[in-house]
C-alpha cells in the first residue's frame, strides 16, 4: 500500500516543516520499515507551498501510526488547513 499525504503551509515555514517531517519520516521508516519521500510543488501559490509526504510498502495498520506520529510531531500547528491522505494499492493483472 502507498500513502500520499498533502497539505499547504506558508513559505516562511519551509525549513521548520522540512526538519520536522524528515525526523518523523526517519522514525517511521525505522519502526515500520516503510520507504519515504518528501516533496513540494516547485512554485508557491498565495505565498504557500503544497507539500507531499509519500510512504510506500506500508501495511494495513500504518495509516493510524502515521496519524499519531504527525500529531506528536506537531505538524498541524504549521500547516494551513487539513492533511489530506490518499491511499493506493497495487493492481495485480492476470
Amino acid at each position: 500500500m502507498e500513502l500520499y499525504v498533502y497539505y499547504q503551509a506558508r513559505c516562511e515555514l519551509s525549513q521548520e516543516i522540512q526538519a520536522m517531517v524528515h525526523a518523523m519520516q526517519a522514525a517511521l521508516s525505522n519502526q515500520h520499515k516503510v520507504h519515504t519521500s518528501f516533496k513540494r510543488r516547485p512554485h508557491p501559490r498565495d505565498e504557500r507551498y503544497t507539500w507531499m509526504e509519500v510512504y510506500t510498502d506500508a501495511d494495513d495498520g500504518f495509516q493510524a501510526a502515521l496519524e499519531k506520529a504527525a500529531e506528536a510531531a506537531g505538524i498541524g500547528r504549521l500547516i494551513d488547513g487539513e492533511r489530506h491522505t490518499e491511499v493506493f494499492v497495487d493492481v495485480l493483472c492476470a
